[in-house]
């Protein structure tokens, strides 16, 4: 038998598998899946309350603390849930904790067979996975036709789709744009596709007579994920069909196409992957390997050469050349008999042997250990940690005072003056980190740290820098609202997503790979509410002189009628007979109303970005592109 001593990964046990083996970790997970019963009705109802809250709140830095405080809760009720469930976490011999695992504000127990402390076992005795009887192979059998009911269900609902969306493609002809219609058929077609697929039988027919003892099959995840995806692409497809009819083709159309295909090919190969995916073993020594979409592949256990364990705890088996000749995990049902059936019967294959308990322990010993400072991290900035922390005190009221006094002094500021005065206060710290990222960290001072490796870093302020990032959103979206509208949004969703890239790829770049962790992400999602900001803010200081024609009004709307102040809308046509949705003033509403004219002020922006704004007409005005006379 070939020994492979450089195993970097090992198989994982399926949690089914944990639980049947250790009692001590079954009553664990039971009571964090007891907590989390609890805490999710009770979490349903503090997001109703919430959400009615925030609907209601006029003031919206309030709403935004509380939306804050709304996201934060459902990670705040998992840490709740397991730190109860950890309380059953130990040794029942000795009495001491047993191996924890911590993410953040996350504890969860790590699975090990024995107590550290005592060396105590905590698994039972497990009978031979060889021992299969006739009845486990009647019960495989009837697994086999249950997992065909999925896909034969989604494929007759799909089918039902492409009628439905058949009758409307052929109401609607001579109604939409012909290049609309062609969009629907197509979708139809590849709905009805689909649907023919997922129904037809792709369950491979065994050209023998023997009865396999030993089934790998795919986990009941892969069903639930494609329960979920595939409903979801095949709406997200029909939505932009449908948005196709009232609008052109554009790049959020494009990108939700693009989503919807991806979605739902996920999910049929999810599907399938429930139904056909399996690994079947003889007593003789046959192997069958079955694809997701219904091909096999056979082999025989004396051409296996090496078993090595891969990553996300796989096992890829070669044969003599080195070839791949197939691969599973052994976190499967039926994974971890598989592995070890192999290597107690197959002389050619490799396995981690007792390699394997004392990796395992070191993996959780490696879990438990602190972090602590190294040499190799020590910059030219650790020797300023002062002067860079004052720095940073400095920099974060400055980008508070930016951000706040434009908002108390509006009625001072011109609009362009402040949204970049505010986008740019808050562009200070970002650039402050990027600088010195070496000294300064996002996920603050963990508590595994040992006290040298907290006294070399510097917490970065994320969470009170983002409140004020989410502030200026705010802001930002009031301006856009009520003073200068982006009328083109695709350009203006370009200009955010390219600042947005270009900003998370530095500071990815900047930071080093021992302090990426959670707040790193975190300061990501932010630094894209700061990139929308600066996107609004760049584009309405580029804009060019304004150009002022009287406006050509083809709809108007009031919503939140019952409200005490309700919005007023009324729809513009553009130079280029596109049209464009502006929120105004009640008086302005008015004037539409009685028949007055009302002027139309367009600016476009150095990225070509128009941004417009209804007025009162001024006394020298160019007239209407529309009505030269």
């Amino acid at each position: 038998m070939k020994k492979i001593n450089n195993l970097r990964f090992l198989p994982r046990i399926s949690e089914a598998e944990k639980r049947r083996r250790n009692p001590t970790y079954r009553n664990a997970r039971k009571a964090y899946t007891k907590n989390l019963l609890f805490f999710f009705p009770v979490w349903i109802i503090l997001l109703i309350i919430f959400v009615s809250v925030i609907t209601n709140i006029e003031n919206r830095i309030l709403a935004g603390i509380v939306g804050l405080f709304l996201a934060a809760s459902p990670i705040m009720g998992l840490g709740i849930a397991c730190n109860l469930s950890l309380r059953l976490w130990v040794c029942p011999h000795c009495g001491k904790e047993l191996p924890v695992q911590h993410i953040q504000y996350v504890s969860l127990p790590v699975y090990t067979a024995q107590c550290p402390g005592c060396g105590y076992s905590l698994e039972e005795t497990i009978p031979s996975s060889a021992s299969f009887t006739q009845t486990s192979c009647e019960q495989n059998r009837r697994i086999d036709k249950k997992r065909k009911l999925p896909a034969i269900v989604f494929g007759v609902l799909l089918l039902m789709c492409a009628a439905f969306m058949l009758i409307t493609c052929f109401i609607s002809i001579g109604k939409d744009p012909r290049y609309a219609i062609a969009v629907a058929f197509f979708i139809t077609a590849f709905t009805l596709a689909s649907g023919i697929f997922l129904f037809m039988p792709h369950t491979p027919e065994r050209h023998t007579e023997e009865e396999p003892f030993l089934y790998v099959r795919t986990s009941v995840l892969r069903l639930v994920a494609g329960s979920f995806l595939l409903p979801l692409g095949w709406l997200i497809l029909f939505v932009a069909t449908a948005t196709v009819a009232a609008e052109p083709v554009n790049i959020s159309i494009f990108f939700m196409f693009i989503t919807g295909f991806i979605l739902f090919l996920w999910g049929i190969w999810c599907l399938l992957a429930y139904q056909n995916k399996k690994i079947l073993l003889f007593r003789s020594g046959k192997l069958i390997y079955s694809a997701p979409y219904g091909r096999y592949k056979e082999f025989h256990t004396k051409t296996f050469a090496s078993m090595k364990y891969g990553a996300m705890g796989s096992v890829r088996i070669h044969d003599s050349a080195g070839n791949l000749l197939f691969s599973f995990r052994a976190s499967l049902p039926g994974g971890a008999q598989l592995t070890g059936w192999l290597s107690e019967h197959c002389e050619t294959a490799s396995a981690a042997g007792p390699d394997q308990n004392t990796k395992q322990s070191r993996t959780v010993r490696a879990s438990r250990e602190p972090l602590e400072w190294k040499e190799e991290y020590h910059t030219p900035m650790h020797d300023h940690l002062k002067a860079i922390k004052a720095g940073l005190i400095i920099v974060s009221l400055l980008a508070l005072a930016g951000t706040i006094l434009p908002f108390l002094f509006m009625t001072e500021f011109s609009l362009t003056c402040a949204a970049i005065t505010m986008t740019l206060s808050l562009f200070l710290p970002v650039i402050y980190y990027l600088i010195f990222s070496s000294v300064l960290s996002l996920d603050g001072k963990p508590r595994h740290a040992t006290e040298e490796w907290k006294s070399m870093y510097i917490t970065m302020p994320v969470f009170p820098l983002g409140i004020l990032f989410l502030f200026v959103v705010q802001v930002i979206r009031v301006f856009d609202k009520v003073r200068l509208t982006v009328a083109d949004s695709d350009r203006s969703l370009i200009c955010w997503i390219v600042i947005a890239a270009i900003l998370i790829v530095i500071t990815v770049i900047r930071t080093p790979k021992h302090l990426r962790g959670e707040g790193l992400f975190i300061w990501g999602l932010f630094l894209c509410l700061l990139s929308y900001s600066l996107s609004y803010s760049l584009n309405a200081a580029t804009c060019s002189e304004a150009v002022h024609t009287t406006a050509v009004i083809t709809d108007s709307s009031v919503e939140n009628r019952d409200k005490d102040d309700p919005d007023y809308y009324l729809t513009v046509k553009l130079y280029d007979s596109t049209e464009a949705e502006i929120c105004v003033t009640e008086d302005l509403y008015m004037m539409y109303q009685t028949g007055q004219p009302i002027s139309l002020c367009q600016r476009t922006s150095a990225f070509g970005v128009r941004m417009v704004q209804l007025h009162t007409p001024l006394n020298k005005e160019a007239r209407s592109f529309y009505n030269p006379k």
